[in-house]
């Protein structure tokens, strides 16, 4: 066992282990850990200390609303986290459960989805907490895309012989620009700007990572974890990447968006303005800006051609059938 890892578990009081690396991202591992005081998992986080902190008051916070998370292990002196160099550790205490998936499981995933979010209300960050919120940034995060999109566009355009990627993309993308653009108009009507100002002032959060990966099922309630990137937003975020994960594998089907609509309205009820702002949100082509980044930018670049190919070609066909289903919204 590296010795960084022995301190750490000194500083738990965990002894007698067996240590499994479970994820090995260089910059946030996670490892699971048996020992004769129980299973754990240990994470190494990729944040700062104010950052740690706003994390763990928003899982206070939840916890005390009914959400409910992995326990958090104190260190031996009793502190929420170890700080080793410059380095934070979180230990939870591993919980047994199913896992869940979008078929079987989507009223129970829908509804905690609700239940997190009415949890969420009336956060207030501690004042040593780093604190972090999308609150009101759609609109420049918009306009961010839409640039990034006519810089990689000059970039295909220019390119002697381009791919069959490439080729694509310069195809689609003026439809996808005018998609953002008419969700520039929208987000400047009045809601977004009405809802934001609403959350500011009674508090809220987003999880944005609400996937069935990070969810499990125990003792007939829906375990939530990972809460890294959780923030103050509005519940549209969550609910348009649940939108996204649901249906892009199949088809966009305006009869399940009323179900899962439904379904989040019997815990958190949205108004008609507001579900306007999550068809916003799922009216941005989020799937084929996302593919084209991971392109241009070389963060796949491991990925074999084709497999570009076939991810953009899924995010075309995904952002596109779309919106045929956003009158279901109204």
């Amino acid at each position: 066992m590296p010795s960084e890892l022995q301190q750490v578990l000194e500083g738990y009081g965990i002894r007698g282990i067996r240590l499994q690396l479970v994820t090995d991202n260089p910059r946030k591992p996670v490892w699971r850990i048996r020992s004769p005081q129980g299973e754990f998992y240990l994470k190494r986080m990729a944040v700062s200390p104010g950052r740690l902190r706003f994390i763990l008051a928003a899982m206070e916070h939840l916890e005390r609303g009914g959400v409910r998370l992995p326990p958090v292990v104190p260190t031996v002196t009793g502190e929420p986290y170890l700080a080793l160099g410059n380095q934070l550790y979180l230990l939870t205490r591993a919980v047994a459960g199913q896992d869940l998936d979008y078929g079987t499981h989507l009223p129970l995933i829908v509804r905690s989805l609700a239940r997190f979010h009415r949890a969420g209300r009336g956060f207030a960050p501690p004042p040593e907490a780093e604190v972090h919120s999308h609150l009101g940034r759609w609109p420049e995060h918009y306009r961010k895309k839409l640039e990034e999109l006519d810089h990689f566009r000059a970039r295909a355009a220019s390119t002697p012989n381009p791919d069959a990627f490439c080729r694509i993309f310069l195809r689609e993308v003026p439809f996808f620009r005018q998609q953002i653009e008419a969700t520039l108009a929208r987000l400047a009507d009045g809601r977004y700007d009405a809802w934001v100002e609403k959350l500011r002032a009674e508090g809220c959060l987003s999880h944005q990572d609400y996937a069935a990966s990070n969810l499990r099922l125990v003792d007939g309630e829906v375990l939530v974890f990972d809460l890294d990137s959780v923030t103050c937003d509005l519940p549209a975020r969550d609910l348009r990447k649940l939108f996204n994960k649901v249906m892009k594998k199949g088809q966009w089907d305006s009869t399940l968006v009323r179900r899962i609509l439904g379904l989040y309205q019997e815990v958190y009820p949205l108004t008609a303005d507001e579900r306007q702002v999550v068809a916003t949100d799922v009216m941005f082509p989020h799937l084929f800006c996302g593919a084209v980044n991971k392109y241009f930018t070389g963060r796949a670049a491991d990925w074999p051609p084709e497999k570009l190919v076939g991810k953009l070609q899924e995010a075309i066909r995904s952002d596109r059938q779309k919106l045929r289903t956003l009158s279901a919204f109204r």
